[in-house]
């Protein structure tokens, strides 16, 4: 792009505006993905190591350590082995094979304290060159017993490679605790659908039947949503015929599950309970799937679940297919319950779509206000109050009282101060 058109566009305070607005939406509404401000991320460590910002993460922990050795704590290890935080961004920065860190703190400062949780995030996530390198510092800190969590939880790594060098180096158990390992291995790697390791293992565990790896093991499939692991286990004798396993596969978005299922001939298939695990999953073409297939009808359970679930996009879907369904005065009913909290982009929803009611009562303005202020976690407090502030004239049939709720805030949170200072 010519540099006088960028400029002149990103000059332009409402076009700026905009495209962030735009390029967010992308982000977060499509991508179904986080975002952060960059203040956000610069204070914290596990965003600094998810995101790569090497130096940066080096610095911040320079402050820390040179923080902790002026105050005169004593540390068996580093001065940072105590700080929680840095264990959490370790096991980011293995999670995203982020190598350069994980071997930087580890060399630079001995946090072997925190050498058996990253060992298992590396076996999670299948990051076998983190698990070798780990595995090859201070051995004398390991012992076989501690390798028995990360052997079990390996399938969830879908990393074929680190299970076998995990099962054929580290196995050293007795022949008691050597079969519960694999029992549950196995479990996991249905539940992972990690079909490609399930012979490996049966052929290692001896185990001349699955008995003892779970109590329905289809189920475990099921969860994972891999048609080719429930196949797997159907070449195997087992049956799927139950209407439990739909049901689950609708909770857990699997469409292409449900559709092969609904194949077999699965009973009650698209049944109530499937169409309302699917409003739960928000995922908008299994609930599209399921409504053309179903076998039952609608009810008003399945708005109270979508928004319980907070998915937008299930209330979204029932309002334009279903709209007999939802109240009219719904948002009404949601701002008086104030222990029911429901995020603030569905409440917008109910708000643009004028699914409320003028509030009238002074009594009832006061017990939402007070509700926003004092139930639910800060960030969905804060959300919360700003949308009725925000929203007030369309809301309520007068201006809330702001003087007096400003103490009450200010007592609460100095920031829930600041949120109503905002409209003073």
């Amino acid at each position: 792009m010519d540099n006088k058109i960028f400029n002149n566009v990103f000059n332009n305070m409402l076009l700026r505006n905009y495209i962030f607005q735009q390029v967010r939406s992308i982000h977060v509404d499509y991508l179904k993905e986080k975002s952060f401000k960059w203040k956000e991320v610069a204070c914290k460590p596990y965003l600094l190591a998810g995101y790569n910002y090497f130096q940066l993460l080096k610095e911040y922990y320079n402050v820390v350590a040179n923080r902790n050795i002026s105050l005169n704590i004593s540390f068996v290890y580093s001065p940072l082995e105590k700080d929680n935080s840095l264990g959490y961004a370790l096991r980011i920065a293995v999670r995203k094979n982020r190598s350069e860190i994980l071997k930087y703190f580890m060399a630079e400062h001995k946090l072997y304290l925190y050498l058996d949780e990253l060992m298992i995030s590396a076996a999670t996530s299948g990051n076998f060159e983190a698990l070798q390198y780990l595995d090859s510092i201070a051995p004398q800190l390991k012992s076989d017993n501690l390798y028995r969590s990360r052997i079990i939880e390996s399938p969830f790594g879908k990393n074929i490679e680190m299970m076998h060098w995990l099962i054929e180096n580290k196995m050293n158990f007795d022949p008691i605790v050597k079969r519960m390992v694999f029992q549950l291995t196995i479990r996991n790697a249905l539940e992972a659908g990690f079909v490609g390791i399930l012979d490996y293992l049966i052929d290692k565990s001896e185990l001349t039947e699955m008995q003892g790896v779970s109590d329905d093991i289809m189920m475990n499939a099921v969860k994972s949503g891999s048609i080719a692991t429930v196949e797997w286990l159907i070449s195997k004798g087992y049956q799927c015929k139950n209407s439990s396993y739909i049901t689950c596969a609708a909770k857990h978005c699997h469409l292409e599950l449900v559709q092969y299922l609904h194949g077999k001939g699965v009973v009650g298939s698209c049944t109530k309970e499937v169409m309302e695990s699917a409003i739960g999953s928000g995922q908008v073409e299994l609930i599209q799937w399921v409504h053309e297939n179903k076998t039952e009808e609608w009810n008003r359970n399945a708005i109270k679940i979508a928004i319980e679930k907070n998915q937008l996009d299930s209330v979204r879907w029932l309002h334009k297919n279903k709209p007999d369904l939802i109240d009219k005065n719904i948002l009404n009913q949601l701002l008086d319950d104030g222990k029911k909290k429901v995020s603030v982009n569905i409440l917008q929803y109910l708000l643009d779509n004028r699914l409320y009611l003028v509030i009238n009562n002074d009594r009832d303005t006061e017990m939402i206000m007070l509700s926003a202020l004092c139930e639910g976690n800060y960030d969905l407090r804060a959300d919360t109050l700003k949308f009725l502030l925000g929203n007030q004239q369309l809301l309520f049939n007068k201006s809330i009282d702001v003087f007096t709720l400003l103490p009450i805030a200010k007592n609460l949170s100095t920031n829930l101060g600041s949120i109503i200072e905002s409209y003073i």
